[in-house]
């Protein structure tokens, strides 16, 4: 089997599992937040506090537009802004109390998966699957 051919049956697998574990996910699609907006939300729960700025950055849009989407967030309790006490020129970001939610449930679901399905796989397999990715991840990574 040649390269493209392999890659592509596997590329087809992952569309299956993701799929299938979409019904895992369902208590999570009731926050109806746009791509964007679960990006920002990603973000500020990765960093726990980021600037406007450092936002900006990570996101590669200006600031101005992530304040556009940091409104509608804050409106809906997802993140909090707060002018940062040793430098009033610049906002803080962080998860509000529905981001909070947010990231619990995202918490229980990823718990159901590792239980149903990943505790299935052999402590080496589980190795293997995680070098993998990681390998990916390094790749893609220095590429951008």
């Amino acid at each position: 089997m040649d390269v493209k051919a392999y890659m592509k049956e596997t590329f087809q697998l992952l569309d299956q599992i993701n799929s299938l574990l979409l019904k895992e996910f369902e208590s999570v699609f009731k926050y109806e937040l746009t791509t964007k907006q679960s990006l920002v939300i990603h973000h500020v729960n990765q960093a726990n506090t980021l600037t406007v700025n450092d936002l900006a950055q990570l996101m590669d849009i200006s600031a101005s537009a992530v304040s556009q989407l940091l409104n509608k967030l804050e409106k809906e309790k997802y993140i909090k802004r707060e002018i940062n006490p040793t430098n009033r020129r610049e906002i803080l970001i962080s998860l509000g109390s529905k981001g909070y939610e947010l990231y619990e449930e995202y918490d229980k679901i990823d718990q159901t998966i590792i239980e149903k399905y990943y505790s299935k796989l052999s402590t080496e397999e589980m190795v293997q699957f995680q070098t993998i990715v990681k390998k990916l991840h390094t790749i893609i990574s220095e590429t951008d």
